[in-house]
């Protein structure tokens, strides 16, 4: 099962891959010009398997080849090559799962979870008083997208080595299928809003967040 899903949000182009492949058969749906040299050098199915559907989807976005992804040294990832141009990505896999975001400008993650009760297990970690909001039906449902949600968060900082995830916080929504809530991340001394956009689904979340004031922005780091 190939692309799954394609949509958009905020501007951000999203495609979503269910890995059903082996490594070797993601290799033959490649173009034979394609570099997958470093592909050889992981122990893992599943990890040869991610990297490679990560080429995959990008080959979706340019067809006509010339730009890769490489990763800067905080592991995020950015594109290169001559078609690059002023084009930006954020990457995520869980269980079965990779994701790409696309867009034209910088400041946005994305963040796809298995449906699990890790959010449960670690609440206490990531999840500032009063977040949940007291009249929720779900709070088990309501944790997993704050997690996705402020995993997303960080990875829009794009630089940004933050490891306390408390240092963000989502404002109260309704929770559904699919919606979108408010945020405030703190970063260097700074405080920064953003938008979160989220899907849930049987067996995954997924969340797109995007830092929203273009006056804060001048602050970071593209």
């Amino acid at each position: 099962m190939p692309l799954l899903s394609t949509f958009s949000c905020y501007d951000i182009s999203v495609l979503l891959w269910k890995m059903e492949e082996t490594s070797q058969h993601l290799m033959a749906m490649l173009p034979e010009e394609e570099d997958i040299s470093e592909c050889s050098g992981f122990r893992s199915e599943t990890r040869r398997c991610e990297w490679l559907v990560e080429r995959l989807l990008l080959r979706h976005v340019f067809p006509s080849g010339g730009v890769s992804i490489s990763h800067r040294s905080n592991g995020s990832p950015f594109l290169a090559g001559p078609a690059a141009g002023d084009h930006y990505i954020s990457l995520s896999h869980t269980q079965g799962f990779v994701v790409m975001a696309f867009a034209c400008f910088p400041h946005f993650g994305i963040d796809i979870e298995y449906v699990s009760d890790r959010a449960d297990r670690v609440a206490g970690y990531f999840i500032n008083e009063g977040e949940i909001p007291v009249t929720c039906s779900s709070p088990s449902a309501y944790r997993q997208v704050l997690w996705c949600a402020k995993e997303s968060l960080f990875k829009s900082l794009v630089y940004a080595c933050v490891n306390d995830m408390k240092k963000s916080t989502i404002a109260p929504f309704v929770l559904s299928e699919k919606g979108e809530a408010k945020a405030l991340v703190s970063y260097d001394g700074r405080e920064y809003d953003a938008d979160i956009c989220y899907q849930r689904h049987s067996s995954y979340v997924l969340t797109i967040a995007r830092l929203s004031d273009s006056h804060q922005l001048v602050h970071l780091k593209r």
